[in-house]
């Protein structure tokens, strides 16, 4: 994964025809909502601006799903962390967890925040007829669904 270029974004919307892009670009927004990214994988068979928002939308789902599993864990192993704390009748360590839990929560929530509204970002882009990489998952050098 190249970190340098995750921050950046690249426009690619000349290297689509304008007639695939006005055809496919209402379509194209359903990349960004999960699941409903197989609207326009076959609904869309033969557009490269659908197909290029179709990866843009699963990598950033893929991120999605990653962060959310890795929050999932943060998240069961301080809980249970604080249930033995408690059990062990040690108060001022329960106090301490709990304090730290309160950042920690703070955090992953800021990032789950920001995943939205980088789909957002991505809906209004694939709408609105630009191929714009995304914010994060730009760093990730593979294309999921091959196009040319």
């Amino acid at each position: 994964m190249d970190f340098k270029k995750m921050f950046k974004t690249e426009d690619c919307t000349s290297k689509f025809k304008e007639s695939d892009i006005e055809q496919n670009k209402v379509l194209s927004l359903f990349s960004y909502l999960g699941i409903l990214f197989l609207i326009p994988l076959l609904a869309c068979k033969d557009s490269n601006y659908a197909k290029f928002h179709i990866n843009q939308g699963l990598k950033l789902w893929i991120v999605s799903i990653a962060i959310g599993v890795v929050s999932g864990l943060i998240s069961f192993v301080l809980n249970i962390l604080l249930a033995v704390l408690g059990v062990l009748d040690l108060p001022i360590l329960s106090v301490l967890l709990a304090l730290i839990m309160i950042p920690v929560g703070l955090i992953m929530m800021v990032v789950g925040l920001g995943i939205f509204v980088i789909n957002i970002i991505g809906i209004v882009n694939a709408v609105s007829g630009k191929a714009k990489t995304c914010f994060i998952v730009n760093g990730i050098n593979f294309d999921i669904v091959k196009y040319e």
